[in-house]
């Protein structure tokens, strides 16, 4: 797929690199991997309606991907991300010592919010394209949150360059997209599960507007989490359930 060479336009500042990707989209036909990276957004977007808070000094940065995979394995495309995004953390963490994935694609640390991603697919007869948006808490992490957060200069105790960030990022995500091309479904699956959140214990969570108590108990290979409630197996997609932590 090429992203460690990937083009990258520099923004000093937009409302989403999500919305600029989009808008860059419906302008030209994109061939190969395409960065939009900006130092600051005002309109940072989250998973359905909920705003990412980008504070300068993070990482904000939006992959224009066009889609050479089998686009019936689309789902596993987050499962990916989520590898790609937790190996660039550990690069510069060291270990992966209370380094979590919360499924569908959060990456947490001792139940902290480091990196959140959103993917947004645009599918056609012509060609399709996903944008993989990634922020991530490099230098600093928002507060009055309805949940605790934390960055990576917190956790190593000194101020990180973006750039460098960027191109791991890159790195691993040329790694882990090329095994999603090559057809390794299972063992990325396997290797996300190992790092689940929570794996096999008990969590709160609500789903539309139900609210349950039950165990993790697996990712299945259609990228659904399984969750034992009253001893059920139950299945939910990524955008079915919210978790209290």
């Amino acid at each position: 797929m090429n992203i460690k060479n990937a083009e990258i336009i520099n923004l000093l500042q937009v409302d989403s690199t999500n919305s600029e990707a989009q808008r860059l989209l419906k302008k030209k036909r994109i061939s190969t991997p395409l960065w939009i990276v900006a130092e600051k957004q005002t309109s940072g977007k989250g998973r359905g309606e909920k705003k990412w808070v980008s504070s300068r000094g993070n990482l904000f940065a939006s992959l224009i991907l066009p889609i050479s995979f089998n686009i019936k394995n689309l789902p596993i495309l987050s499962c990916a991300v989520s590898l790609a995004t937790f190996e660039c953390i550990k690069c510069f963490k060291k270990d992966d010592h209370f380094l979590k994935i919360k499924w569908p694609n959060d990456i947490l640390f001792k139940d902290s919010k480091l990196s959140g991603i959103l993917i947004e697919n645009s599918l056609s007869t012509d060609l399709n394209y996903s944008i993989i948006g990634v922020g991530i808490n490099v230098n600093s992490s928002p507060s009055k949150l309805d949940h605790s957060t934390s960055s990576l200069k917190s956790i190593i105790g000194e101020e990180i360059d973006l750039k460098p960030v960027l191109a791991q990022l890159s790195i691993s995500l040329d790694k882990y997209l090329g095994e999603l091309e090559s057809g390794k479904l299972e063992d990325l699956v396997a290797e996300y599960t190992s790092k689940t959140w929570r794996l096999n214990e008990e969590v709160q969570f609500s789903a539309g507007k139900d609210s349950y108590i039950g165990t993790i108990s697996s990712i299945n290979n259609n990228f659904e989490i399984e969750i034992s409630i009253n001893n059920t197996i139950k299945r939910f997609n990524s955008g079915e359930l919210s978790f209290k932590y």
